[in-house]
């Protein structure tokens, strides 16, 4: 809402994915169109081949979520090559490993000003997409492999 009043009012809000607590759903429907805001739009489940659709069409991924584990979704975002900008809850800073845009204080002005400034600062954006890489890279096939066998070897005692 902050962010299409204060900075672009085209813009679109996705929400994505599986309506797990329904009420919860239904309010924030309830609530986008007593703010008037024509450009929300709440999927519910989506198949994979709409997943990456929606990952090309957008321009940037917030999660406000205090209650993450892994979240997959931030390293989706990354390797569609979307900026995250994410609430540092719970284990999102460890998913995130120092890459991404966090903020520790749900701050509405501060994160619609994050958005804008990566929609507006190419230099900034290309140095945060730069860092999302580099994190991602940490999750190969190759460096999981030798992250495994480091800790087996440590945890056996022998080198394997």
């Amino acid at each position: 809402y902050y962010y299409c009043r204060h900075f672009h009012q085209e813009s679109r809000l996705l929400l994505v994915g599986p309506h797990t607590i329904g009420s919860y759903t239904r309010m924030l429907g309830s609530l986008a169109r007593v703010l008037d805001l024509k450009e929300v739009h709440i999927t519910g489940s989506v198949n994979d081949e709409q997943l990456f659709a929606y990952y090309r069409v957008a321009s940037v991924f917030v999660s406000m979520s205090e209650h993450e584990g892994f979240c997959l979704p931030l390293l989706e975002s990354m390797y569609f090559g979307l900026p995250v900008v994410a609430y540092a809850g719970a284990a999102v800073p460890w998913t995130m490993g120092g890459s991404g845009v966090l903020f520790k204080e749900k701050d509405l002005p501060l994160v619609a000003g994050l958005i804008d400034c990566l929609q507006k600062n190419e230099r900034w954006r290309e140095e945060v997409l730069a860092g999302q890489r580099r994190r991602l890279a940490s999750f190969s096939r190759h460096r999981l492999q030798e992250q495994l066998l480091g800790l087996l070897s440590n945890w056996l005692g022998v080198r394997l």
